[in-house]
């Protein structure tokens, strides 16, 4: 392969199956990251760094007892682009630092990575990855899923996916893909033939 190791960043609109992938690569004995599980991380630690910035902003807006309230943060960040832009903000440079030390020890290792990154292009993080495979999963069939399996309703799903680059887009800018529309024995199918791709 053109890197070894390779840091590979995943990405895809939100039900698409992003999560199912990185725990295919898991399996495969990569080393995973997820920026999601990161990114919460931060919430959990209410006297932080983070959280001071967050203060200074909103004063105690996004907070609950002295702890941070994601319901109290989805009402004021998700009703304005601004304020929602300077959370990112706030939070992608604690990411970024995250996801270099994570690159940065498996290539010191010589372990091959992926990292599950939903908001990638939106964050112009490409340049950050060796290569990246963009999940892809028709819209009818995602939103199903996120029915299903996050309780969303429509206009929820409409919000959000207004936050994001469109899923064609995304599928266009990868440099590889793996197409989630049949069962999860076909999407196992596939990611055996992208690994021995990408392994080779």
């Amino acid at each position: 392969m053109e890197f070894f190791p390779l840091i590979l960043g995943i990405t895809g609109s939100i039900g698409c199956g992003k999560s199912t992938v990185l725990e295919l690569f898991r399996c495969a004995r990569w080393r995973t990251a997820d920026a999601d599980a990161i990114c919460r991380a931060l919430y959990d630690d209410p006297a932080g760094d983070f959280a001071a910035a967050c203060r200074a902003r909103w004063g105690e807006a996004f907070f609950s007892d002295g702890r941070f309230d994601r319901a109290k943060i989805a009402a004021v960040v998700f009703n304005s682009p601004d304020e929602l832009d300077h959370l990112t903000r706030l939070i992608y440079p604690h990411l970024e630092k995250a996801l270099e030390t994570f690159a940065a020890t498996a290539r010191r290792d010589g372990a091959n990575a992926a990292v599950e990154v939903p908001l990638l292009y939106e964050n112009r993080m490409e340049e950050r990855f060796d290569a990246v495979l963009t999940i892809w999963a028709p819209a009818e069939l995602r939103h199903e899923r996120l029915r299903k399996f996050r309780h969303f309703d429509d206009a929820e799903i409409r919000r959000r996916e207004a936050l994001q680059m469109v899923a064609d887009e995304k599928l266009e800018r990868a440099d590889y893909a793996l197409i989630n529309s049949g069962s999860a024995a076909d999407l196992a199918a596939q990611f055996e033939i992208l690994l021995a791709q990408i392994t080779q």
